[in-house]
């Protein structure tokens, strides 16, 4: 979710004004160029353009190298890297503008070690590992952070359609999976105030 935010004396994140539901808006397709065209317009029609930003779309096809077609690298890059950079390259200078801004980019812990089946999520997502580091370089003198955070196995619909077992637990020191609170803690403190000072950092949620 993207909306202007501001913090309350207690720290709790809350809306700067009131935000109206935007007429039909049910999503953002990332493989969809007009449908990021017109969440854009739509957010500044309202005056409503994010000074937090939290991507968090569709995982790609799971499956070894050989098995991927041209289609399913196509899509997945549309997906992890081209659709949600557009969105980037629309709001990061508003915020600049503003003087500060937060962008959370979820990826996976697939991006750092090699996980069987995950080849394209490996790939592409390591790559978007070397485009936070950069756009958070670029930005930092404006008060802008951009993190990435990479989540292990967490308790989520993704992860049962991936049909992992439970034996996955094995390979957690923590013996079990992650909420999608815990996540959603993690996601909400990167976007604080009080984390002006990590900057183009990949953060691993996995339980050790």
């Amino acid at each position: 979710m993207a909306i202007p935010m501001e913090w309350n004396h207690q720290g709790a994140v809350v809306p700067e004004r009131p935000i109206s539901p935007i007429p039909g808006r049910t999503g953002l397709d990332f493989r969809n160029d007009e449908s990021i065209s017109n969440c854009i317009d739509e957010l500044r029609a309202q005056d409503a353009l994010p000074d937090v930003l939290v991507i968090n779309g569709p995982g790609p096809a799971s499956g070894y190298s050989h098995q991927m077609s041209t289609e399913d690298w196509e899509d997945a890059f549309r997906i992890l890297w081209s659709g949600p950079l557009r969105l980037v390259e629309a709001l990061l200078p508003v915020m600049k503008q503003r003087g500060w801004g937060r962008v959370v980019w979820v990826t996976s812990v697939a991006a750092q070690a090699y996980m069987p089946g995950m080849a394209i999520s490996t790939s592409l997502r390591s790559g978007l590992h070397g485009l936070v580091r950069t756009l958070s370089a670029e930005y930092a003198p404006f008060g802008i952070t951009i993190n990435a955070l990479a989540p292990g196995y967490h308790g989520t619909a993704r992860l049962k359609e991936l049909q992992v077992d439970s034996s996955v637990l094995n390979s957690v020191p923590a013996g079990r999976l992650g909420t999608t609170a815990e996540f959603g803690e993690t996601a909400a403190f990167l976007a604080s105030p009080d984390a002006g000072y990590i900057n183009g950092q990949v953060i691993t949620a996995d339980g050790g």
